[in-house]
């Protein structure tokens, strides 16, 4: 009697179906897969697939081969009882094959005993009755090898994988690999320059909105901006105060020349507050989760002058609170500017300002700086305080939430919903109406970014779903890649448009970036001890700059690893910030050495030898890093910025000078 063999484990080679392809499969041996897999389904398999049950379980291997055992037994004992089996469809045209080892179908039979593989997931709570949410991805076919792509090992298949087959692009590429691969984890003065693959053009002005403030009386400026104490920190860098929970940062884009200036926006109901909230009224009613309510009151987003000196590069003088735009719709969870450059700008008009705020409503304000003379722009002057009573645009959504936005053009933005759609405004046709609206993650969108200037049809987002997802506006539903799901869903993700990829965290710790052209593959730059709460790249150079909740403060340089998958990476700690609770003090510590990366192969070795146990840490929320970012202008493309729970914020130039 002749039994079945199992099915072998090791990779086969992939080639496109030619007639000899086809011949060789009708005469594969008894080790194959069976042809039962690449036939036409019966109508009853049909249904068993089209039922949605959650009690079904895959296979495991070793019922597949007593299956095919006992089938073969059958067949040789030539019993009139078994059905003959059907013989490997010959497939026509260039599809690929895949390799069958790695691709197997789980068991739709209600009741089948509990395998090894993973289980189906549900769908989002609440899914089902919101029309045109997404289901997860289908849990009968599991694709685990990508053919082509795991011998992609060279240094030239590396570049063409991420960069294309273009030859200009691809010069542009060398270009930024000679520049940047040589340098550790920090930006050097000489390398700051415009991304190569910045495309240039004529830039549609909009027409602002009527917007209205007014100037806040002294007596009612408490309740917009808490009292912080005065004075600023210099030791290396400048620490200053923000008086809050730090929620939103991003430096004025445009400013080739004179001061440079850092918007910030802070919880002013946090607990560091002077007065807690008010507790909420019991209701019988089930509680709505704080992140999908509207909560609007008094706050401000504050304006900070960092003077320069001669050649603009390094702060002359501490900075001052020029500017607080106070407002009653709750704190802004998102500060964004659109970085493409302005021809005659107004040196007091910081350009349009688009924020999320609390309310869940999204607006556009034009920011612009109170008249001073020079004498007291130079001597600091006192703090402007505007209240904005009605921005330039308001762009709202009755059925949701915006959580996060980013400039798709001058004129155009895109938002994520709490309810995982993407929405798409245009400021110059209909504000009131998106253009866009469609679903592309099952929940919560925590962060977007565009992909401009290479690809600025497409965007990134991270959600609380686990994963992160690049999208083409061009045709959302068709044109998407997810990557692989991550259990701490990642909260921050940003675009560095000199290695065409978008970073992001995953798994908590690990920060890597996933190429547009292989968005399904990581590849980690920086690890820290806590969770990654933020992540930020810039335009005028490759490097990065993270921040988790351990209050490390981190530089890296995805450059090296994506020309050279082994060669040495590594990553500088900008500053550690501690804090002790018993004594309410904090501990800012800095000059740490440069550290090489040890990565998730080299970190298994090391616990095979190791015994102890593996710790995970949970720090106090006042010395968690909460926004970092670098600022775009390129006469200041070496400085960064981090803020903290606690309110403090430190800016430093970091560019290292020849």
């Amino acid at each position: 009697m002749a039994t079945r063999a199992s099915r072998a484990k090791k990779p086969t080679s992939y080639a496109l179906d030619t007639d000899a392809t086809a011949a060789a499969a009708d005469t594969a041996p008894s080790s194959s897969v069976p042809a039962d897999e690449d036939s036409d389904p019966s109508p009853d398999s049909a249904a068993s697939d089209d039922d949605d049950s959650d009690d079904s379980e895959a296979y495991t291997d070793d019922e597949d081969d007593d299956a095919y055992a006992s089938d073969d037994d059958d067949a040789s004992d030539g019993g009139g009882g078994a059905p003959p089996r059907r013989k490997r469809k010959a497939r026509s045209g260039n599809a690929a094959r895949i390799h069958k080892p790695h691709v197997f179908r789980v068991n739709r039979v209600t009741g089948a005993p509990p395998g090894l593989r993973r289980r189906n997931r549900p769908a989002a709570a609440g899914a089902a009755d919101v029309p045109g949410a997404l289901r997860p991805p289908d849990p009968s076919v599991k694709i685990t090898y990508r053919p082509g792509f795991i011998k992609s090992t060279g240094k030239r298949e590396r570049i063409i994988t991420t960069y294309g087959q273009n030859n200009e692009t691809l010069v542009k590429a060398i270009g930024v690999r000679d520049e940047y691969i040589g340098l550790p984890a920090v930006p050097e003065r000489r390398g700051l320059r415009v991304t190569p693959f910045w495309r240039g053009g004529e830039v549609r002005a909009v027409e602002v909105g009527e917007q209205r403030v007014e100037s806040v009386q002294e007596g009612g400026r408490e309740k917009y901006l808490p009292d912080v104490p005065e004075g600023v920190l210099k030791c290396i860098a400048v620490v200053l105060n923000a008086g809050g929970h730090v929620t939103g940062m991003e430096w004025a884009p445009d400013r080739s020349k004179g001061s440079q200036y850092l918007l910030l926006s802070t919880k002013h109901d946090s607990t560091f507050a002077p007065s807690p909230p008010p507790p909420r009224p019991p209701t019988a009613a089930r509680e709505t989760p704080p992140a999908f309510e509207r909560a609007p009151g008094p706050s401000c987003i504050q304006v900070w002058r960092f003077p320069t000196d001669a050649t603009g590069t390094t702060s002359s003088a501490p900075p001052n609170l020029q500017l607080a735009l106070c407002h009653d719709w709750g704190y802004a969870s998102c500060l964004k500017f659109h970085q493409a450059p302005r021809e005659n700008a107004d040196e007091r008009d910081l350009g349009l300002l688009a924020a999320v705020f609390r309310d869940g409503n999204i607006r556009v304000i034009q920011v612009r700086l109170p008249e001073q003379t020079a004498e007291e722009e130079e001597a600091g002057g006192a703090t402007a305080f505007v209240k904005v009573t009605v921005p330039a645009y308001t762009l709202s959504l009755d059925a949701t939430l915006c959580t996060t936005l980013t400039w798709l053009t001058p004129h155009s933005l895109i938002a994520g919903c709490s309810n995982g759609f993407l929405a798409a405004w245009d400021l110059t046709r209909h504000p009131g109406t998106p253009y866009l609206y469609t679903p592309i993650h099952q929940t919560y969108i925590a962060a977007i970014a565009s992909c401009f200037p290479s690809f600025p049809t497409h965007v990134v987002t991270a959600s609380l779903d686990g994963y992160c997802r690049i999208t083409s506006l061009l045709d959302p539903y068709t044109d998407t890649v997810v990557n692989n799901r991550s259990r701490i869903a990642p909260t921050s993700i940003c675009w560095v448009d000199a290695v065409s990829a978008a970073v992001s965290s995953e798994e908590g710790a690990w920060v890597k970036f996933y190429p547009l052209r292989r968005f399904f593959s990581a590849t980690t730059v920086c690890k820290h001890s806590g969770v990654v709460n933020a992540v930020a790249g810039s335009a005028v150079h490759a490097f990065l700059v993270s921040g988790g909740s351990e209050g490390e403060c981190a530089f890296s340089n995805p450059v090296r690893r994506t020309f050279h998958g082994k060669i040495k990476n590594y990553q500088q700690t900008w500053f550690q910030l501690e804090y002790a609770r018993k004594s309410n003090m904090f501990r800012m510590s800095e000059g740490f050495k440069l550290e090489e990366f040890e990565t998730k192969s080299e970190k298994l070795k090391r616990r095979q030898n190791n015994t102890a146990l593996v710790h995970s840490t949970a720090y106090p929320e006042q010395s968690n890093i909460t926004q970092v970012c670098w600022n775009q202008n390129l006469v200041a493309g070496g400085w960064a910025a981090a803020g903290m729970a606690c309110g403090l914020v430190r800016v430093e130039d970091v560019a290292i000078d020849d």
